[in-house]
This record gives structure tokens, sequence and C-alpha cells, in this order.
């Protein structure tokens, strides 16, 4: 399995439905265990605040974004999942699981739930092997104990995030006939009717998270994060791609007092300048071409560690000439910031989403490039012993 997405401290697999339930599925017929967590926003600030929760998450064999929180986030950070809800990808395995003559063993949910979506899935799939259904608690030893008992193949999990996850971590390994966990949250209630499926439009824009506002409006407790998981993406957008004008913009902050001191003489400032400029052209086209065929996220990230490391060589070079080359890398190293998010934009949205996310995407520009002033100039105040900047 490639390298997992990261988003806010959550690993998440690069599969959409269909290739998480072909995922699953090959592994099964690899005879592979396999735990499998749908996790949403939600699940991502939990796992923040809990380091538990994080090791579940680190050490489950398949994550997957259930949640549209979760997919924006990972676009915004510069590498897009697609979503998989957890009721779609059950409802993908089960003829998988029938055709191959499974168990399924439904746990959680209320008391009597889990029958009833047993008979729901029956009635799409007769031929679906139920090994055995409980409500139970997911702290009672018994539960853990029935399951057992029951010898399922396959263990659907409705305990709701994080307790269907410690469930699974705490006792998979002692369910010797068990190959498939996954944590299935209100799929039982969505199966058994005690609870309305959202309309397929809805999905297709996002917005089960407002169906299930409306008819449950408790749920506002739940969904308080959600606004924190917002803020949280933003500003690592924001402080993310900030740290690109660090590295270019604060020169230009700095040059008044590096003047007025005698760092520099007005011809080599604008030599400076002008290696800068030249080369971040010329690496804008180049690394366009570059940007199309690579993994952006790390195009990206090498392009500002390589800044980085090029701006460190710059405070400790006493020589000009070296200072114009080191400085001229910077510029080419800067512009690998520009082609990948024409890139994402173009690739990752479709024409009706492209304008916002490009917004969110300037302001976070801007605001950046603001910071970066603010944050220079007080760095250069205070260490500068000429007159005051202006």
């Amino acid at each position: 399995m490639p390298q997992r997405v990261d988003v806010l401290g959550v690993g998440f697999d690069r599969l959409d439905l269909a290739g998480a339930a072909a995922c699953i599925l090959d592994r099964l017929d690899r005879g592979e265990r396999t735990f499998v967590i749908t996790a949403n926003p939600e699940f991502v600030m939990l796992a923040r605040r809990d380091p538990e929760v994080a090791l579940v998450a680190r050490e489950a064999d398949v994550v997957v974004a259930d949640g549209t929180g979760v997919v924006v986030g990972s676009r915004l950070l510069g590498d897009g999942l697609r979503r998989v809800a957890g009721r779609l990808l059950v409802d993908r395995l089960v003829p998988q699981l029938a055709s191959r003559g499974l168990s399924v063993f439904l746990l959680g949910a209320a008391t009597g739930v889990a029958e009833r979506a047993a008979d729901a899935l029956r009635g799409r799939e007769p031929s679906l092997r139920i090994a055995g259904c409980y409500a139970g608690l997911p702290d009672d030893a018994e539960t853990a104990a029935r399951v057992r008992a029951a010898a399922p193949d396959v263990v659907l999990v409705a305990y709701g995030m994080p307790k269907q996850e410690r469930w699974i971590a705490r006792n998979l390994s002692s369910l010797p006939t068990v190959k498939l966990a996954i944590g299935v949250g209100g799929v039982f209630d969505q199966l058994a009717g005690v609870q309305r499926v959202p309309p397929a439009f809805l999905h297709r824009l996002g917005l089960e998270w407002l169906w299930r506002l409306l008819l449950d409006p408790s749920r506002w407790r739940r969904q308080r994060l959600l606004p924190v998981f917002a803020a949280l993406v933003f500003l690592s957008v924001l402080f993310g791609y900030g740290l690109f004008y660090t590295s270019r913009m604060n020169f230009s902050v700095a040059k008044k007092s590096m003047l007025d001191e005698g760092v520099m003489s007005p011809t080599q400032m604008g030599l400076a300048g002008s290696a800068l400029l030249f080369i971040y052209s010329a690496g804008k086209f180049t690394n366009g071409f570059l940007a199309d065929r690579c993994n952006i996220a790390r195009f990206m990230s090498t392009g500002l560690l390589l800044s980085g490391l090029a701006n460190v060589l710059l405070g400790f070079n006493p020589a000009f000439t070296l200072f114009l080359v080191l400085w001229g890398l910077n510029g080419w190293f800067q512009s690998v910031g520009s082609a990948p998010s024409v890139v994402a934009l173009s690739h990752w949205f479709g024409k009706a989403e492209r304008g916002t996310r490009y917004g969110i995407w300037s302001a976070s520009h801007s605001l950046g490039e603001g910071l970066t002033f603010v944050g220079t100039a007080l760095l250069v105040k205070l260490t500068s012993h000429g007159p005051a900047l202006y």
C-alpha cells in the first residue's frame, strides 16, 4: 500500500470506494487479517487529543476518508483523497462476502437494531451467512466471548467512534476466525430504518453531516469539533504556504536596513533581486512540466526544504558571489510552489468548485505573505542597529 496521506496527524489510504473494496477483498483472498477504519473529521480530532486513538489509527490496516471535511482538508493540504462512505462500503462488500461464503457478525447499536439490520442484509443477499447479532457493550468481556463463540469470518462493529475502533484493536487478536473487522458507526441504524438514509444528491454535495444534524439536533455536541477541524486545516495551509514567502519576501522587508548598515551596496541589491526573479521565472516554467509528472505533496515539500537549506547557508556566507548563487537557487526552489498549486486546483476539483477552492488558496497565499512581512519586519526591528524601519 502506498504511503498514507497525512491529515492533521492521521494517515489515510489513497483509495476511492471501488479501490477500498478491492483492497479489502484482495487481503481477504490472501488470508490477511484486516482492520478497517472509516474515519471522519471527528475521528481526526479525537486522535489529536488521545494518543491511544492515534495509535489505533496508525496500526489499522486500511483507513479511508468517510467525511467531506477530511476530503476537502486533504486537498487543501496538497494531497487529495476520495470519500469512502461506510454505508456504501458495506453495500459494496456484502455481495462479495456472500459469494465467498463468509459469515458476518453484527455487533453494536441499540438492542434489536443489529437483528433488523441483518434481516435487511439478508433481504438484499439471501445467501449471506449471518453468524450472529448482539448489541452488547464496548467494555463488556461477554461481548468478545459471544463473537468468539459464533466464530464469524467478518465482524461489523457499530459502537460509534472511537469506541468501535478501540474494541476492534483490543479484541481482534483474540478472535481467531475473524479475517475482517470494520467500524461502521451508524450503518446498522440506516439498514434497520431507525435512521433515514440521506438523499443521493446530498451525498454528492458532501452534506450528509447537515442531514444528520437536522434529523438529530443533539449531534451538535459532536459536531462542535468540525469548525475546529476546518480552522486547523486552514491554518496548516496558511502557515505551510506562508513558509514559501518567509524564504523570499524577507529580503524585501530587510533591504532598507541592509543598505543603511552597509551589508550591501545598491548595485549588489539590484543584482540579488534580479537573480531571484529571473531564476524564479525560469523555475516556474521548468517546474510546471515536473509538477505534471510527480507526487505534488512531495514535490512542494522538497522545494520548501531545499529553499530553507539555501537560506541557512546564506546566513553563514560572507562572500557576495556565493550569496548571489545561493539566492538564485533559492528562487528556483521557491518556484516549486506555484505550478503544483495550479495542478491541484485543476486535477482535484471540478469546474463547479474551482473558484471556491482558489479563493481559499488565494486567501492563504495573501495571509501567509502578510504575516511574513509583519514577522520579518519585527525581527529586523529587534536586531537592527540602524534607523527604525518604516
